[in-house]
């Protein structure tokens, strides 16, 4: 990447269930890059998941847009994804 440039606009972090309202958000936000995890999974299945995912969000997205339900940030991936977006914010502030 040149300095100054993502590789994506936006990178939306959400429950699995809210999967559908982040695809259709990034369809009405074209045509700006986004990164929703289940459109991308041909660049990353076979890759370290904190690892790439800690990149999209802490340092590949301009901006980090979170569906925020019940539930959102208590475990798994979006517990991850809410520690580096926190940390990205707080690092950049």
């Amino acid at each position: 990447m040149a300095s100054g440039l993502k590789k994506y606009d936006v990178a939306f972090s959400f429950r699995a269930a809210d999967l559908a309202i982040a695809e259709r958000l990034a369809d009405l936000i074209r045509p700006l890059s986004s990164f929703v995890y289940a459109r991308k999974q041909s660049e990353i299945v076979t890759k370290d998941g904190t690892e790439t995912f800690g990149r999209v969000f802490g340092s590949e997205s301009r901006l980090n847009f979170v569906l925020y339900q019940a539930g959102y940030g208590d475990k798994g991936w979006t517990a991850f994804e809410r520690g580096v977006i926190t940390g990205r914010c707080l690092q950049e502030s």
